[in-house]
């Protein structure tokens, strides 16, 4: 259909102008492929990075810990800690901490924002049958992981997915 806003064909909404549509995503996701962490340009921060992803696989799928619970009991220590700190030592409450700055938290918005339209595009095109072939592929892709779900776990997926990124 039409934007209401630009009058163009809300397939090209993201697009800019004088771009082909590939093109354009391809300008889109390069800043969060080509990031400093999954470059490997801060071998430190990557490699911390990698090993918590990893950590967190190994505790949630190999020790078959349920991540609910387990957050919710987290949350509980948390409270029950900043209660007895606020006792015991009660300036440390009134300090302000600023865990990230404005600029990171814009970076990062406009990073996921950037990821979620495109997203929403490709599915929505998927879905309308914009490209027969993407069409195709998706249905065979989502055949094939439904009737290889029962063997792996999706844990195991998300855990391989992310290793790949690094």
């Amino acid at each position: 259909g039409l934007c209401p806003f630009c009058r163009r064909s809300s397939r090209y909404l993201f697009q800019r102008p004088g771009e082909s549509e590939e093109a354009t995503m391809a300008a889109d996701t390069k800043p969060f492929l080509e990031s400093e962490l999954l470059m490997w340009k801060q071998p430190a921060k990557t490699g911390l990075a990698m090993g918590a992803f990893n950590a967190f696989f190994i505790v949630f799928n190999f020790v078959e810990m349920s991540l609910t619970p387990f957050l919710c009991s987290l949350g509980m220590f948390v409270i029950i800690v900043g209660g007895a700190v606020k006792f015991a030592a009660p300036q440390v409450a009134e300090q302000s901490v600023e865990l990230m700055s404005k600029e990171t938290i814009h970076a990062a918005v406009e990073s996921i924002a950037t990821l979620v339209n495109i997203a929403t595009v490709q599915v929505r095109d998927m879905v309308m049958w914009t490209n027969n072939q993407t069409t195709i592929k998706a249905l065979v892709g989502l055949q094939v992981v439904r009737r290889m779900s029962p063997y792996f776990s999706i844990l195991f997926v998300a855990l391989l997915g992310g290793n790949f990124l690094f």
